[in-house]
């Protein structure tokens, strides 16, 4: 840590700005914060509902709780009366990076970054206003990354938080007895804060000092839309479809420079004045067919996400210069599949998904954290009529991969990501008045 009389603070508004922030702040918010699904896909998203989580998000076709505001909004249709749910999700990451032989950490092995637990709320609200309509209210967190490298590491003063709430009116109708619709939006702000040393990204300018450190808050604003589909095809036999559009994120924030050394006047003039640069979340397709009979549902669930537009980054600062990071993402998927059987008042479920990873080898960097992923659920819950319990637990381990040295623009250079685990616990309690 720096001594308190050896630095000179100084901080202005601007469009994140500066050259080394930017640096910081684009590659984690594209590499690792932007994945709508799963953490496999770059960024970890939110599981709202222990029932459904239990399923691993299985439930495309059959979600019929206040919920589907977000896995499927058509699901609305099936809600009745007034039903509010609650809960929360704790998810305990556990990512490990190896530094490669070029980077300035050896004795600090996989031990080099770890993850802080999060703490993600949910609740909705549905509400029947006739037999053909309903409406819903949705608050969560669709995207949530909080990690930190350990007190350890030879840099502690690395810290990396990214939150995005969702508040999500939704209205849907039932057009029949089998066919259900339903189209909502996504309002959604979101906040991105850094803390990272200048020796790790650069200073400011080539004529400043590069031993300090960099803090960056800075806050977003973007618009989604999402629309459903639910239907009955044969007897036992249901589909579901639903698609979230992609939403584009513009970060304006304050950033501070904490120099070791005081900075003459003619230095704290070479400070960059601002950038600007806009992040996109891809499109997602949601599809699920299931089966129901008696005690008995399972169903088998799939996500596109639309990332083979992601080809680059384009960091336009003034004065006037521009850069461009080569990212090639392609477009990916999730698997999913879950069962629950139902006995009197109990219900347990099981679920697994696979989900790839949109970023190929050649762009992979330390700051992406993305792999193909495993994931395996299972759950509770009971039915007390007016009240309903329910608990999941989702495991998720993703696959080892390495760093290429040339894509390390931020040190450590190369690299890899071990086998690394994520839990998630959700407790949801559900209410009809």
């Amino acid at each position: 840590m720096l001594e308190p009389d050896a630095r000179v603070i100084f901080g202005k508004n601007v469009r994140i700005h500066s050259r080394s922030a930017n640096y910081v702040a684009i590659y984690l918010l594209i590499g690792c914060c932007f994945s709508p699904i799963a953490g496999a896909t770059g960024f970890p998203r939110g599981t709202p509902s222990a029932r459904h989580m239990a399923r691993a998000g299985a439930v495309t076709a059959t979600v019929d709780d206040p919920s589907a505001i977000y896995y499927n909004p058509a699901g609305l249709a099936s809600t009745k009366g007034t039903e509010v749910l609650v809960g929360l999700t704790t998810r305990i990451p556990d990512t490990k990076y190896s530094p490669g032989s070029s980077a300035d950490l050896s004795g600090f092995g996989a031990q080099a970054i770890s993850n802080s637990p999060e703490l993600l709320p949910h609740i909705f609200l549905s509400r029947s206003l006739s037999e053909k309509a309903f409406v819903g209210f949705g608050f969560y967190q669709p995207y949530s990354h909080r990690y930190q490298w350990e007190a350890s590491s030879p840099e502690p003063d690395r810290r990396y938080e990214f939150v995005a709430y969702s508040f999500a009116p939704t209205v849907a109708l039932k057009l029949n007895h089998n066919i259900s619709v339903a189209l909502g939006i996504s309002i959604i702000p979101a906040t991105l804060n850094i803390t990272q040393p200048l020796a790790e990204i650069g200073a400011p300018a080539t004529d400043l000092p590069s031993e300090g450190i960099m803090t960056l808050e800075s806050s977003a604003f973007g618009v989604a839309a999402t629309f459903g589909l639910q239907l009955e095809v044969l007897r036992h036999i249901k589909l579901g479809a639903s698609f979230h559009s992609g939403v584009e994120l513009s970060f304006t924030g304050d950033v501070d420079f904490e120099f070791e050394r005081e900075l003459t006047l003619d230095e704290l003039s070479l400070v960059p004045n601002q950038v600007i640069t806009d992040v996109s979340v891809p499109h997602v397709l949601s599809t699920g067919i299931a089966w129901e009979q008696g005690a008995f549902t399972i169903e088998v669930s799939g996500n596109i996400l639309f990332w083979d537009t992601f080809n680059d980054t384009n960091l336009e600062f003034t004065p006037s210069t521009t850069l461009e990071i080569t990212r090639n993402w392609h477009t990916t998927f999730t698997v999913q599949s879950g069962l629950e059987y139902r006995f009197q008042k109990i219900a347990g479920r099981l679920g697994a998904a696979w989900a790839a990873s949109p970023v190929p080898s050649a762009t992979l960097d330390w700051t992406t954290a993305a792999a193909d992923e495993l994931r395996l659920a299972l759950g509770l819950g009971y039915d007390f009529s007016l009240l309903r319990t329910d608990v999941g637990y989702v495991g998720a381990i993703g696959a080892t991969r390495a760093v290429p040295t040339n894509r390390a623009l931020l040190e450590p250079k190369g690299g890899s990501f071990d086998d690394s685990w994520t839990h998630r616990f959700t407790l949801s309690i559900g209410i009809r008045l």
